[in-house]
């Protein structure tokens, strides 16, 4: 079946009929609608006897563009818009019933109001109906500013519209009650259908053709019946005058709208398009006031141009909050929430706009906190945050006038300076790291922080804020590694270096999709020659580099605090390979080494239980390797965490014995 046959046949089913059907029936009626109406113009210039009233020309020609409209609305299949058409149907149906009452029945007698007029006056009720479900369905949601901008336009039209167009009607209120009711709610009806539709226009901005289309259809019923009360005010309204043809006309247009209705979802999000529309009503509102200083206007349009003008106030009263809204939203997006210091929004947006400035020197400096996450592991996130608010303090202390200081995120932190040289910024970097020396006090506890700093300047090391901030977090993992405190970004020696960052992105992917494999070596006992246990090595096929070797991975993954992760899958590999051993008859141990970022906290513990009950094996299965300066590293913390592991049952080894500190009373 093609696709043009599929769209056919799911179209019947939707619609209940064929697509090419559908579309035949359109045209036809389009074509109806328009030679109808064009049908009675000419009846009207040139029919026989010209002012005389006809029953053939002026209720059946006259009101097939209405049934022929009606016939069109009802027509219309989209599911969000056919309730707000078909509502229009029936009214045009209505409007059309009117039509022939009042021409047949009540013609010229003065039987007012009857009830033609109640028919044409429901046929407004209908249209308002129509009017406010389209919005809404054009409309994925309304806004305070789209209320408010709506009500000044639509007001303030209205109110133009009373003062010059329908004053001489809203006069006409002499008589009982029923004629005076029924000629206030004429040009009402009018009032409040311009007030809509303005407000619609103005605060949403809707471009589609059948709206447009149906507004102009509206307007042009609006024209007829400010022409026609103008002509009944003056008593010289006729039937089968020019100005009939503009009804027809009207609902014709509104015919052809529903037909060219193809919207399938909301066509605007509802915030308000501007304030040129508003505010040039708003203008007219006070204009109108003005001249009712001088010149007597209705009530009605001077109350219409008073709520205009307080609607505008209230709109300008929410554009200041709403002002003011956004400039907090914009210094929060731009602030770390924690510190109070610029983010690395703020550094990049800084630094960029220096690159801009291609003939100024900029130095950037990057502080990064050595082991902070021992603080939050071991004393809580809360004392950690406590600790790096401490920390932008004393950094604030020494910051020279005319830096930036941010915090980026985590532990680290950069300072921004302009106009200085190589030596200089980095006797700041030392600056930054002394000021960290003495011990914080953190919850009654002294907590003492060190730090690595790595610093870059433009042009030499970059000249954008990516490359900028690349060269320093190079020199600031020099520093680190080499335990200097302080180093500037050297292009001879921090080449490398880039090729290592490529390298801790490959290894976070590694880390997500488990790359990683453990290879197995024997542990033999001399005496017998039989292996009882094995050493797992992890070991790393890159998808492209190859074979990485752990010397190259192993102290990327320790300095960017990810070894825990590793150690994760290493533990959970190592026990269901035990399993798997023991199954096989082979009930080895298994040894398995830890770095000191996993002797913080019960992380590790915990691990090893839950992946020692998962397998079923032994805790005697396992063993534990650190190495001397492992434990050193923070003892207290470090045995905590060994004595919880013996706890368990697991065995701890002590590895490469003699490279460290060698003292007998460490183990």
């Amino acid at each position: 079946m093609g696709w043009d046959r599929t769209v056919a046949v799911v179209q019947h089913q939707v619609c209940g009929e064929p697509a090419r059907s559908r579309v035949a029936i359109d045209r036809a009626l389009l074509l109806a609608m328009t030679l109808t109406w064009l049908a009675f113009v000419a009846s009207v210039l040139w029919r026989p006897h010209p002012g005389e009233f006809s029953a053939w020309f002026d209720v059946g020609l006259y009101d097939l563009p209405f049934v022929l409209a009606a016939a069109a609305c009802w027509r219309s299949w989209r599911a969000n818009g056919a309730v707000a058409w078909r509502a229009l149907s029936v009214g045009l149906v209505l409007f059309s019933v009117g039509n022939v009452y009042g021409s047949l029945v009540v013609g010229d007698s003065d039987a007012y109001p009857s009830l033609a007029d109640a028919l044409w006056l429901s046929f407004y009720g209908l249209v308002y109906v129509a009017i406010i479900r389209l919005i809404r369905s054009r409309v994925a949601r309304f806004h305070a500013s789209t209320w408010l901008d709506g009500g000044v336009g639509g007001l303030g039209m209205a109110a133009l519209v009373v003062a010059f167009a329908l004053g001489p009607a809203l006069e006409l209120t002499d008589g009982k009650f029923a004629v005076v009711a029924t000629n206030i709610a004429y040009p009402a009806a009018e009032i409040v259908l311009i007030v809509i539709l303005v407000a619609a226009v103005t605060a949403l901005g809707l471009r589609d053709r059948s709206f447009w289309l149906l507004g102009l259809g509206l307007a042009v019923f609006c024209v007829a019946d400010v022409g026609y009360l103008f002509k009944e005010a003056a008593d010289t309204y006729t039937e089968g005058g020019l100005l009939d043809i503009g009804w027809p006309l009207g609902a014709a247009l509104m015919g052809t709208a529903a037909l060219a209705d193809r919207r399938g979802r909301p066509m605007s999000d509802g915030l308000s398009r501007g304030f040129v529309v508003p505010a040039s009503f708003g203008v007219g509102s006070v204009a109108l006031l003005v001249i009712g200083q001088r010149h007597s206007l209705p009530m009605v349009a001077v109350a219409l141009a008073a709520g205009s003008l307080l609607l505008a106030a209230m709109r300008v009263m929410l554009t200041v909050r709403e002002v003011r809204r956004l400039a907090d939203s914009r210094r929060e997006a731009r602030t770390d929430h924690l510190t109070g210091l610029a983010n690395r929004r703020r550094l990049v947006e800084h630094l960029e706009s220096i690159a801009e400035r291609s003939h100024e020197r900029v130095a950037l400096c990057l502080v990064d906190l050595d082991r902070f996450k021992e603080v939050n592991d071991s004393l809580g996130h809360l004392a950690g945050d406590l600790l790096l608010q401490a920390v932008s303090r004393r950094l604030e202390t020494v910051a020279p006038p005319g830096s930036v200081l941010t915090r980026i995120g985590g532990d680290e932190y950069a300072l921004v300076i302009g106009g200085v040289s190589d030596e200089v910024a980095l006797q700041l970097g030392r600056t930054l790291r002394d000021a960290l020396r003495p011990a914080f006090e953190v919850r009654e506890m002294q907590i003492s922080v060190d730090a690595s700093v790595g610093v870059a300047c433009s042009p030499e090391h970059g000249t954008t804020a990516d490359q900028l901030l690349s060269s320093a977090d190079i020199a600031m993992y020099r520093a680190k590694r080499q335990r200097t405190g302080v180093e500037l970004f050297d292009p001879a020696c921090d080449t490398p270096s880039r090729d290592r960052l490529a390298l801790l992105e490959d290894l976070r992917v590694a880390l997500t999709d488990e790359q990683f494999d453990l290879h197995y070596q024997p542990q033999v006992r001399l005496s017998t020659g039989t292996v009882v246990g094995v050493e797992a090595l992890v070991r790393w096929e890159h998808p492209t580099r190859g074979f990485v070797s752990p010397i190259d991975f192993l102290p990327v993954l320790e300095q960017t605090n990810q070894m825990t992760a590793l150690t994760s899958f290493v533990v959970r590999r190592a026990m269901a390979d035990a399993r798997a051993f023991a199954d096989a008859g082979w009930p080895l141990r298994v040894s398995v080494n830890v770095s000191a970022s996993d002797l913080v906290g019960d992380g590790l513990a915990t691990l090893v239980a839950e992946r020692l009950g998962a397998n079923g094996v032994p805790p005697s299965s396992l063993v534990v390797e650190v190495t001397e300066d492992t434990v050193m590293i923070d003892r207290p913390a470090s045995l905590a965490a060994l004595q919880r592991l013996c706890d368990l049952g697991v065995q701890v080894s002590v590895d490469d014995y003699g490279t460290g500190r060698a003292s007998l009373s460490y183990i």
